[in-house]
């Protein structure tokens, strides 16, 4: 029980650290506030990397073996499902919010494995974590700073005490998920388990590829841009950066993956 406590603690409390980064920015120079936008999308990416690698050989490998294909098949329709129609009606919301509801909508299930992971598969706990941490860092990061400062004049300025306890109240809930997840699924059924770990898989798939790759990759120029001179080309990495980000994400969860495993 401890270790999901402090599993839980460790992969909730990054909404809390990029809301307070994000609070923090607000009082730095331009140029500081976009150089830590660029690391932001480089964090991003890696962390969509990292849960891609855990999706693929973790999640979905395990809910075929303890489930089956109906089993891993019909949760993870069913969690892709759950979070493209969620997302629908989140979508109407600006000013942060939908940043907000969306870690919430996929924190919840991402939480949750990270207790099953410590009952039901050796290392699939630790390695949810640190996606977790990763995926929510920069995604509170940008959701706090679009409730500070709204992009658009029309939408609401969230005070920054406000703003922190809204971040700070999604925090809870996944703590709270992480704990159900390790005192209840964990110990149900392998059917049910299997269902639960494939939900997560396809929620976690459908908001990587709808919200965290397209931030990741959104704002930078392309590196094949052509330079002012004729007849030549600057040399840019830009979007170069983020795509090996994703790669070197992938990666890491892989040897993780198999070091823990």
């Amino acid at each position: 029980m401890g270790k999901a406590l402090l599993f839980g603690f460790i992969a909730s409390s990054s909404l809390v650290i990029g809301a307070i980064i994000a609070v923090v920015l607000g009082d730095l120079p331009e140029r500081r506030q976009r150089a830590v936008a660029k690391i932001n999308k480089g964090v991003l990416a890696f962390g969509a990397g990292v849960l891609l690698c855990t999706l693929s050989f973790n999640l979905m490998e395990d809910a075929f073996r303890k489930g089956g294909y109906d089993h891993a098949i019909l949760g993870f329709l069913t969690g892709a499902l759950l979070f493209v129609v969620c997302d629908f009606f989140v979508d109407r919301l600006g000013s942060g919010w939908e940043l907000l509801l969306g870690a919430l909508l996929d924190g919840i299930p991402e939480s949750a494995v990270v207790g099953i992971g410590l009952v039901v598969a050796k290392g699939l706990g630790f390695l949810m974590m640190v996606a977790v941490f990763l995926s929510n860092l920069p995604e509170s990061l940008s959701g706090a700073r679009d409730m500070l400062d709204p992009p658009m004049e029309n939408q609401r300025h969230y005070p920054v005490r406000e703003t922190l306890g809204l971040w700070t109240a999604v925090a809870a809930i996944c703590f709270v998920s992480t704990i159900v997840g390790y005192t209840v699924f964990g110990k149900s059924s392998p059917s049910l388990v299997a269902f639960m770990l494939a939900v997560a898989a396809g929620a976690i798939l459908a908001m990587v590829t709808h919200t965290m790759i397209p931030e990741a990759f959104s704002g930078l120029p392309k590196s094949a841009e052509k330079s002012r001179l004729p007849g030549k080309r600057a040399l840019r990495v830009y979007d170069k950066i983020e795509a090996m980000a994703v790669v070197g994400g992938f990666l890491v969860a892989f040897i993780l993956s198999k070091v823990t495993g």
